[in-house]
């Protein structure tokens, strides 16, 4: 369980990370997902859980492909 939730952490912080890199406020990064802003804050705050298909809405909206947001995890910890 706790491995989960380290991958979970750093998934999170990879999400917030690429998005403040794009220069998008969280509220920008969900209209660009289709998704809302509220969702958005209770990813990164490991608040809720993500789905892959919702992953590459998020991926996708920061214009990277999906292995570059998820590279920060390190699924072999």
């Amino acid at each position: 369980m706790a491995e989960s939730h380290s991958h979970s952490k750093a998934l999170a912080r990879a999400i917030r990370k690429y998005r403040k890199n794009a220069k998008k406020t969280q509220a920008r990064l969900a209209e660009d997902a289709h998704l809302s802003a509220k969702y958005i804050g209770e990813v990164e705050r490991m608040e809720k859980g993500i789905s892959v298909d919702t992953l590459l809405q998020i991926a996708k909206a920061l214009k990277m492909p999906l292995r570059d947001l998820v590279w920060d995890v390190h699924w072999d910890e």
